[in-house]
């Protein structure tokens, strides 16, 4: 959401003005936002975000071919308690 939430910034740059499609309160933060990082504020923002998210889903990809672990059977037991009481 908050990647949307900057992608749909309307914030001027250079001689261009385009038309607000934000809530005035939010898009004038924006705008302030966009003017003191000379407009790169909101790119940056949201090419480090999409950078994030894309390496999480590798991430995931790779957590999900790993092999699940199973429960150790009597035959792969550590000690066997029956030939020590013996």
């Amino acid at each position: 959401e908050f990647t949307d939430l900057l992608t749909q910034d309307r914030s001027p740059l250079g001689n261009s003005r385009p038309a607000p499609i934000l809530e005035p309160g939010i898009q004038s933060c924006l705008t302030h936002f966009s003017l003191i990082t000379h407009g790169f504020g909101s790119p940056a923002i949201c090419a480090a975000m999409t950078s994030l998210q894309n390496y999480l889903n590798e991430a995931l990809k790779q957590v999900d071919k790993m092999p699940l672990p199973t429960a150790p059977t009597k035959s792969t037991r550590w000690t066997n308690t029956e030939s020590e009481a013996e």
